[in-house]
């Protein structure tokens, strides 16, 4: 950890960390959760692209934003889920600017149908272990996080329990009645129980008129044998700002695998973090990040192998087209008690246009002899080849550009494991690339 001073925080940040306690009558585990956070930022600061894990993100332009916390708020007209034609799924939760919106919500309906189950407001959670799995590997915006945000959604699945269909949660921004200079702070908390299995569709949605900056966090823990699928879907218009933490606990024969997609925005970086605690813990890492204009979007994952017979897999690729900027650092640290652990990584990235750029930085850190680890990493265009196939098919050029995008996406997408979530996901995809300019751009040669 790169060593700093309170002088690293914006000015009013440190004045709003001394303002901004958690809400009266907040349990015990609450209060001492930001008291702790707040320290580590007052230590610390906030990461600077002098920090070797955040070089290819400046969060400069954040700085204004971070002084004022957006207000409650509610949307007006069609909630997300319905603009987004998430096939026939509504959310069971709604948050706005962080805050759980119950008249938005079905959480009851969602209980109703799945007896034993637990689902509400964080901070009604007495007992759980909030903040553990972000304490110990999250960064400064975790710790921002932990500090500031004052509502969030708990989710605890009792031992076997499979949830029928996917649960939806939405978090989205609303304007306040002030101004946009403010940040949102959702916050996600999901336990599985011993041999539990759930579908996880996390949405993120920015509103226009809403606060500049979203800052969130969502941890999971899976106790033995628990399998857990996440999708994280991430919409953002082109001024947006979000920084995004997700940290998970895998216990003895847990699985969990994560798809996330990320559509856009302004700045946009995702930190992932995955403790592979007990035997037999297995990570299935599938990301997508789609961008265009002046996007950037900076993916960075460390996954810790603590003990043997442990198996993680990344496949992450990018599409991006215009002056769109990328990044994905993967980090894969194999512990020595960790033999016989099987390790994959790969990063592609397909190149639109000249003026795309993106950089990959695979690292993987072995102190055991007896392990599988690879990586690799390729940057290229659309394969001319295919192309040409195609058009001798009869299918015009452009058709052709985004057929072959769409199989280039298609290993990650179908990772979901749910067909209409798939799908949904696909028509997302090809909403964006209208208008692409499919340039016959430099690289490495076709990207896979």
């Amino acid at each position: 950890m790169t060593t700093a001073s309170a002088s690293r925080l914006e000015p009013h940040l440190a004045a709003a960390l001394a303002e901004d306690a958690p809400p009266a009558g907040s349990p015990a585990w609450r209060v001492d959760l930001a008291a702790a956070a707040r320290e580590r930022l007052l230590a610390d600061g906030l990461p600077t692209r002098r920090d070797e894990d955040h070089l290819y993100t400046d969060v400069r332009p954040l700085g204004p934003l971070l002084a004022r916390r957006a207000g409650p708020a509610r949307r007006a007209g069609p909630m997300p889920a319905d603009r987004l034609h998430l096939s026939p799924f509504a959310p069971e939760a709604v948050l706005v600017n962080g805050r759980l919106d119950l008249a938005a919500s079905r959480m009851d309906a969602w209980l109703a149908r799945h007896g034993g189950a637990w689902l509400g407001r964080i901070t009604s959670l007495a007992d759980a272990p909030v903040g553990r799995a972000l304490s110990t590997r999250g960064g400064g915006w975790a710790a921002l996080n932990d500090a500031r945000f004052v509502d969030g959604l708990g989710v605890r699945l009792p031992a076997g329990h499979k949830t029928a269909g996917p649960l939806v949660v939405v978090h989205t921004t609303a304007p306040d009645g002030i101004d946009r200079n403010a940040a949102a702070f959702p916050r996600l908390y999901v336990e599985a129980g011993e041999g539990a299995e759930a579908l996880l569709v996390e949405i993120h949605l920015a509103d226009e008129e809403g606060p500049d900056l979203v800052d969130a966090a969502t941890e999971i823990e899976l106790a033995p044998g628990a399998r857990l699928v996440h999708l994280r879907l991430q919409l953002q218009h082109g001024a947006s700002r979000h920084v995004a933490t997700t940290a998970a606990r895998l216990s003895r024969d847990s699985t969990y695998r994560l798809v996330d997609v990320t559509f856009g925005g302004a700045t946009h970086r995702h930190e992932i973090h995955a403790d592979l605690l007990e035997a037999g813990a297995d990570l299935d890492l599938s990301g997508l990040y789609v961008l265009r204009d002046t996007d950037h979007a900076d993916t960075h994952v460390t996954v810790d192998h603590r003990v043997a017979h442990g198996t993680s897999r990344q496949v992450v690729k990018g599409i991006l087209d215009d002056r769109a900027r990328g990044a994905f650092t993967g980090r894969v640290l194999v512990h020595p008690d960790a033999q016989q652990t099987s390790g994959r990584q790969a990063h592609h990235a397909l190149l639109l246009s000249e003026g795309a750029r993106v950089d990959t930085r695979p690292q993987l850190e072995i102190y055991a002899d007896d392990v599988q680890c690879a990586h690799g990493a390729t940057v290229g265009q659309l394969d001319e080849e295919a192309l040409g196939y195609l058009q001798s098919r009869a299918i015009g050029r452009e058709r052709a550009r985004a057929l072959l995008v769409h199989a280039f996406a298609h290993e990650v997408v179908q990772a979901i494991g749910h067909e209409a979530l798939a799908q949904d996901v696909h028509r997302l995809l090809a909403e964006r690339l209208e208008g692409a300019h499919f340039e016959d751009a430099p690289g490495e040669g076709p990207a896979s």
